[in-house]
């Protein structure tokens, strides 16, 4: 057989192999876990949340983790992961008796990146964390998405510290011993949050509190004995919602900023001092803050700057302006402050710039109170 022959009979079975061999032209690659499927973690069967997070370390994509039963573990987030449960209820991670020198139970550090809102670099969903000794959830240097969470019976519940981004969509954070949400520095979105009974030691902890950072609550439920605090020039944004609390339902100091809209319910004081500002105004609905109850009164003092913007802000109860603090309206004849009862001390002053001053119904500014 000559040599033309024999390479003619072959090429039809050198074509057969090449289509063999050709990637994905028979068989499929195996799913990669932990990025085209998750990896599972049965905690009741030992597994660990922690030792997930060990796998693939040369992987840089998101990895995901589902968890079933909850874990008694603390967890060091470091990498792009989503950690989902089923229920909280039946799902997440609970503090042994000790943690040691660390700072919470979960800590997220050090993620590099940043996702549209629901695509955050680090996310949780539909878990449990409870029972830390010490801290809660912890965020530092990272951007993370809390999802149907519920964070109970910490020493402190949820902490954004710096450079810390949290969007938390209906959450739960409750009994703590200490507060329940914290922002030192970082950023903090709460999207229909319940937050209620923390401070069940430390009676004196505010049930959310930022302090150099800044926080936005919007259609979110906090009740407990102290309410919303804002303090050391941070910002507050409430939108919609309510608050009720047995002592200040909010209370502002050494210059943090408070700005309520959206008939922004209070059920409870107000503290405005050392510099604060509050700021009221209706933004999409009609009024602003809408101070409901409280058996107490209200203390604008010490510096704190109350100003109203177009539409109608509420103080139900008594209220004091004092010591070089100003009451003024902002907007027009749309911009109404109106009080139960209104009283000025020691440098307190009350003024409009087009708006509207009501006192038990009557329209005018008390002359106790006058520019």
């Amino acid at each position: 057989m000559s040599r033309w022959l024999t390479l003619r009979l072959a090429l039809p079975f050198l074509a057969c192999v090449s289509l063999a061999a050709t990637p994905g032209s028979a068989q499929k690659s195996p799913q990669s876990p932990g990025i085209d499927r998750p990896i599972v973690v049965n905690c009741a069967e030992g597994g660990s949340i922690q030792r997930a997070l060990l796998m693939f370390p040369q992987r840089t994509e998101q990895i995901q983790i589902e968890v079933h039963g909850f874990c008694e573990e603390a967890v060091d987030i470091s990498r792009s992961v989503v950690i989902r449960g089923t229920d909280p209820a039946t799902d997440g991670i609970t503090g042994p008796a000790s943690i040691g020198n660390r700072t919470g139970l979960v800590v997220v550090f050090g993620v590099t990146g940043f996702g549209l809102p629901g695509e955050e670099m680090v996310r949780l969903e539909n878990l449990t964390v409870k029972d830390s000794p010490n801290l809660g959830v912890t965020v530092n240097l990272a951007q993370v998405g809390l999802t149907d969470v519920v964070i109970r019976d910490n020493n402190y519940g949820l902490l954004a510290f710096t450079g810390g981004h949290v969007t938390a969509n209906s959450i739960t954070v409750s009994g703590n011993r200490n507060a329940g949400i914290l922002v030192s520095g970082g950023n903090l979105r709460c999207n229909g949050c319940t937050v209620s009974g923390n401070g069940v030691v430390n009676v004196n902890a505010p049930e959310v509190g930022v302090s150099s950072g800044q926080l936005f609550l919007n259609g979110t439920t906090v009740n407990g004995r102290n309410g919303l605090r804002a303090s050391n020039g941070s910002d507050l944004f409430v939108t919609g919602g309510s608050v009720t609390a047995v002592q200040w339902a909010l209370n502002i100091q050494s210059a943090g900023r408070a700005f309520l809209q959206n008939d922004a319910q209070l059920n409870g004081g107000v503290f405005c001092g050392a510099r604060g500002l509050l700021d009221s105004r209706r933004g999409q609905g009609t009024t602003g803050l809408n101070q409901v109850s409280t058996t107490g009164g209200n203390q604008i003092t010490n510096g704190c700057f109350l100003l109203a913007g177009p539409g109608t802000t509420t103080f139900v109860g008594p209220t004091t302006v004092s010591v070089g603090s100003y009451v003024a309206t902002e907007g027009g004849n749309q911009a109404i402050v109106t009080f139960a009862q209104l009283g000025c001390t020691t440098g307190g002053k009350v003024t409009t710039a087009g708006g509207s001053i009501v006192v038990n119904s009557v329209p005018g500014i008390p002359a106790v109170c006058g520019v």
